[in-house]
């Protein structure tokens, strides 16, 4: 892997005809396979429909999904910018060993040619790295975006930026665990904003990675957190859930890999099969507290009691499911009110 610091701008323009001109002639040699292309087809500039396809892309920020997005896409395929690649140099998998490694935006955009631009950065960084995007060259040809889940093309308003590149929210609602997530792709949908007219090159890249484009028209701000807020709860709320029933047969003294994965894998898969039933999940509730079994639920919170943080997290997942209950209709009033009453009377800590 190269590090590249600074390179002089009043040489861009020659040396990008170069590398077009290199990289065609590559491509047109090349027979192996690139991601999950054949390198002869992603050679191509346009989809069978005729849209524009990417064949390369930067990627700003080698983190998880940075780092699984290359690797899905072929590392031959891809160079990154981090300020500090020292430090990303020895946790990118080997697959990534050889991929150009570039110092800022301004030095990736003098050594390289590529058809998009991709931020995989954490959302907070997404509008200051946008203030450094407007102040380069304007790229018409390459596609701006970023993959962050909460925040919409909004935040590419920049008034120096001027819509001189076309631009994109492309979020790949999956969870990524570590640099070596690129089988994650496999099958996810992608909540994507974007113009009509790039639209298409989204729908087939997305597509060769693996997964399915979902278009939002134009989603607001609190649309587009309602949205991310989903894929928080159905990633992060569920590990937490993991871990409470962890720590409960910690408690319990009882080996959890033992007795809570056949149980969780179970419940997982009658909750997933139930995501399209008229009813909701009702039919897939079990235990306590869609019995309205008062009693039983006392005999949990009590013994909690010497477990303060153990026992506000169980009363609080207690509670959601409970309510759950009552709004489809399998508790009734005066059940899901005693449920309530009960977990009350153990909240003064």
């Amino acid at each position: 892997m190269r590090f590249v610091e600074k390179f002089p701008f009043f040489a861009l323009a020659a040396i990008k005809n170069s590398r077009k001109i290199q990289r065609a002639r590559f491509f047109n040699l090349k027979t192996g396979n690139s991601g999950r292309f054949g390198m002869a087809e992603d050679s191509m500039p346009e989809n069978p429909d005729g849209s524009r396809r990417i064949n390369r892309m930067c990627i700003v920020g080698p983190g998880r999904l940075g780092a699984s997005l290359a690797a899905r896409f072929g590392a031959e395929r891809v160079c990154f910018v981090h300020p500090r690649p020292d430090r990303v140099l020895d946790q990118l998998p080997l697959a990534l060993q050889s991929v150009e490694l570039y110092s800022s935006l301004r030095a990736a955009f003098g050594g390289e040619d590529f058809d998009a631009l991709v931020l995989c950065v954490g959302d907070a960084q997404i509008r200051s790295l946008v203030a450094e995007i407007a102040e380069l060259p304007p790229a018409q040809e390459v596609l701006l975006m970023h993959c962050a889940g909460s925040l919409g093309r909004e935040v590419f308003d920049e008034p120096t930026l001027d819509r001189c590149w076309p631009t994109a929210a492309a979020h790949p609602f999956q969870t990524f665990a570590d640099r070596n997530s690129a089988a994650a792709f496999d099958g996810i949908a992608w909540g994507v904003e974007a113009d009509a007219a790039e639209r298409p090159t989204l729908a087939h890249w997305i597509a060769a990675l693996g997964g399915s484009a979902h278009f939002f028209d134009g989603p607001t701000a609190g649309g587009k957190a309602l949205y991310h807020a989903a894929a928080v709860a159905a990633s992060n709320v569920m590990v937490a859930s993991v871990e409470l029933a962890r720590a409960l047969s910690a408690a319990a003294d009882i080996p959890a890999a033992k007795f809570l994965a056949p149980i969780m894998r179970q419940s997982l898969g009658n909750a997933l099969a139930a995501l399209n039933d008229v009813d909701g999940p009702l039919g897939v509730l079990t235990g306590p507290i869609v019995r309205g079994d008062v009693a039983t639920i006392r005999r949990h919170m009590t013994a909690l009691q010497d477990k303060p943080a153990l026992r506000r997290a169980f009363a609080a997942a207690t509670r959601m499911t409970a309510e759950l209950a009552h709004a489809q209709g399998g508790i009734t009033r005066a059940n899901f009110d005693d449920i309530l009453s009960t977990l009350r009377n153990f909240d003064e800590d």
